[in-house]
């Protein structure tokens, strides 16, 4: 019944020291301008699928979400469907991160011969070139009932849970596959004693169950009554969710086991006032609900949440205990990328440090680079994907084609890292290392560039630092940092910036007078240059400095 996998497959230590006080700073800007968005799939166009009988199916539209792949690549389950004689079936179509200007590829048939008997259930998951996926089959009374790996079963109804003895599964709902061999799977579990039907989610790959509705939520004396959003890291060492406990019914975040700490003394649960760093923003209350927590293999913890405070209902996402978003600044969270970037989505268009995209109007409809005129009213259907690099971003959409049909389909922002790091930053005082992207058009003209950093201590001033050149890396004197570049290196402290409490900032650059020792130089095509961030810290002993990563950009 199942077929095989197809596919997945500064010139002295001195100068660095800043010029007395830092006169001036600015908050990073949270929108770049637009680049083109390519459309990957269409409704009603042909599917990369033909049936046993020669016949040629359709796409018909999505079955779950989109997700991205640790590689940078995607998988998304499509309903495909033929007209004569009717009939539809479902399959599992992507990229692998390496070919990603190549064509949409088929990854997973479960029904070759579109009898209905066996579909998949929600969204699979990959990794590793591995799909996960469960099955929702006739057999099972159209019920998810079984968890496969590739095209072999894995685990079916009233099997072991492993690492939990006398445990059995009774029902799959999701699975997530990481890069390190993890299998983290959320269902129902039947307990040992009277066999009473439990939430549950468990790491089948290392055979250790993480949660469960007979556990306590750590830290009360409570029981889990549901389990309402689990995500892993994409290493699978760390995971965050949010549960509900019994009889109160109150939300609470848990991340590695343990009830979230937003600061000492301060709970991540529902009815618990609000800590310092968010009451001093919105004013004294306390937290009415959390809808999602995200952890990078970094230690970074981002919560989409609600509160109260002095009557005032205010939504609002938490980075590492602080506001990044408050209100309508921000819709949902897309991504929190390993490096501790932020990428959120807010009425069609993408914001954060990692591919800052608007999708809006700008459809590459036959992928050859160039926008094609004419499509209008592209708005999110789902949630959008995207990899723990932050680009690209995937999502279903609607969106009208130039003669005014309406249709829906998937798409893909294009990354508008103009840079690569060249050399990498000793971690700052959050334990992390400051990373830089540039972020924008690397045509010398266009003179449309940002650099973005971030995993930088929160409310850290610094400026940014240019070369044509590398240099040996080495440690000036009063900083903790490394400093990458070579040659004569400018200070661009004309645009000093102030990380607030998320830890980014932007730098808008003028691109006709990049800073150097003797004056502004303009960047022209065939020019190489190099940049680095130079910002505050506070050490062990006191206040010292720090570097980003170091950064190339190849100017056309």
């Amino acid at each position: 019944m199942l077929a095989s996998i197809l596919a997945i497959a500064l010139a002295s230590p001195a100068s660095l020291a800043p010029p007395g006080p830092i006169p001036r700073a600015s908050v990073a800007p949270q929108v770049t301008e637009p680049d083109v968005i390519e459309l990957l799939i269409q409704r009603g166009t042909p599917a990369p699928f033909v049936d046993t009988t020669g016949t040629q199916y359709t796409y018909a539209g999505p079955h779950g979400q989109v997700r991205s792949t640790p590689d940078g690549g995607w998988l998304a389950t499509m309903r495909v469907e033929r007209q004569s004689p009717v009939a539809s079936t479902y399959i599992v179509v992507g990229q692998r991160g390496d070919a990603l200007d190549g064509p949409v590829e088929v990854f997973l048939i479960p029904d070759p011969e579109v009898n209905q008997q066996l579909t998949i259930y929600g969204a699979a998951s990959g990794a590793d070139g591995r799909i996960g996926w469960i099955e929702w089959s006739e057999a099972t009374g159209f019920l998810p009932l079984a968890l496969h790996l590739d095209d072999q079963r894995l685990l079916s109804r009233f099997d072991d849970i492993a690492g939990a003895p006398g445990w059995r599964w009774n029902q799959f709902n999701g699975v997530t596959l990481t890069e390190n061999g993890g299998i983290f799977v959320s269902g129902v579990g039947l307990e040992p004693t009277i066999g009473n039907a439990q939430p549950t989610v468990a790491n089948v790959g290392t055979g250790e169950m993480l949660l469960n509705g007979f556990d306590f939520v750590p830290g009360l004396s409570r029981r889990i009554a549901q389990i309402q959003s689990f995500r892993p890291s994409t290493d699978g060492l760390r995971w965050g969710a949010v549960v509900q406990t019994r009889a109160t019914s109150q939300e609470a975040v848990i991340v590695d086991g343990e009830l979230l700490e937003l600061a000492p003394g301060f709970k991540a649960l529902e009815g618990e006032p609000l800590p310092p760093s968010v009451a001093a923003r919105i004013g004294e209350g306390t937290w009415l609900r959390f809808l999602s927590c995200h952890v990078n293999r970094g230690g970074d913890v981002v919560i989409e949440a609600q509160a109260t405070a002095g009557g005032v209902f205010q939504a609002l996402t938490l980075f590492n205990g602080s506001i990044a978003c408050l209100g309508g600044e921000c819709r949902e969270v897309v991504q929190l990328t390993n490096d501790g970037a932020l990428l959120t989505s807010r009425d069609g268009e993408f914001f954060g440090q990692a591919s800052l995209i608007t999708s809006a109007e700008l459809v590459d409809a036959d992928r050859d680079g160039v926008a094609d005129p004419g499509y209008s009213d592209v708005n999110f259907l789902q949630p959008p994907s995207a990899s723990a690099s932050g680009a690209p971003i995937y999502f279903f959409s609607l969106f009208k084609e130039p003669d005014g049909t309406n249709r829906g389909g998937l798409f893909r922002t294009r990354s508008t890292n103009a840079g690569s790091t060249v050399c990498t930053a000793v971690p700052n005082s959050t334990g992390r290392r400051g990373s830089m992207m540039a972020v924008g058009s690397p045509v010398a003209v266009d003179s449309d560039l940002t650099l973005e950093v971030f995993g930088l201590p929160r409310n850290a001033r610094g400026y940014a630092l240019f070369s044509r050149a590398l240099g040996t890396p080495f440690t000036p004197q009063g900083s903790e940092g490394t400093l990458c570049l070579g040659g004569a290196i400018g200070r661009l402290q004309t645009q000093l910036f102030l990380t607030g409490e998320s830890g980014t900032a932007g730098i808008e650059l003028d691109l006709n007078g990049l800073p150097q020792p003797t004056g502004s130089v303009a960047a022209i095509a065939g020019d190489t240059w190099y940049a680095q961030a130079w910002h505050r810290d506070l050490g062990l002993s006191g206040p010292t400095s720090n570097f980003t990563d170091a950064i190339e950009v190849a100017f056309d």
